[in-house]
């Protein structure tokens, strides 16, 4: 299985035949590349044909909270908050965000027992190393770091993206990783 020059799925479980993966706006795509790949090879190779593959696949917006490219308040919004955050998920968000305007990072966890919580002292090293504009940092546990670095704090998402909004001007960009419920 691999992608071709023009982005097709091609693989000799197809006879030849070329999956069209039609992304949706608004997926970050390296992302999704792998996954997606996985995902036709197993249709595959449970004989389900390559045209049904492509329409399951047609307009595929990836799963909320994961690595999806949103609008709001006219920032950019890069939305990788959910359960199964991690520092490398957040990191490689991070890198997905093209420099141009400010860049804006929300970072942390609303509670500490979101699946195995997200460790505050590494979200606190990631937020010092991000070379972002502005951090602000979410959750109970990151608060004392939050004033010690001089960086934003908030109790939760929403009250996360609500300051990161204070933050920017439309055309900025809003990085959203935090480990919370959806």
């Amino acid at each position: 299985m691999y992608y071709d020059e023009q982005g097709l799925i091609r693989s000799s479980l197809a006879s030849g035949a070329a999956i069209d993966p039609r992304w949706s706006d608004g997926i970050d795509r390296a992302s999704y590349r792998q996954p997606v790949l996985c995902a036709a090879a197993t249709a595959l190779a449970l004989g389900i044909r390559p045209e049904a593959i492509a329409r399951g696949l047609d307009g595929f917006a990836g799963v909320p909270g994961r690595m999806k490219y949103g609008e709001l308040e006219g920032r950019t919004l890069l939305d990788n908050s959910g359960s199964g955050l991690s520092i490398p998920a957040a990191a490689r968000a991070i890198e997905a965000c093209a420099a141009g305007g400010k860049r804006v990072l929300v970072i942390g966890e609303e509670r500490p027992n979101v699946c195995e919580g997200l460790d505050p002292g590494r979200a606190a090293g990631l937020a010092r190393s991000a070379g972002v504009d502005g951090v602000v940092l979410v959750g109970d546990r990151l608060k004392d770091v939050a004033g010690r670095a001089g960086h934003v704090w908030a109790p939760d998402l929403p009250g996360g993206i609500a300051a990161a909004l204070a933050m920017t001007a439309p055309g900025d960009t809003i990085i959203s990783c935090v480990k919370t419920w959806r």
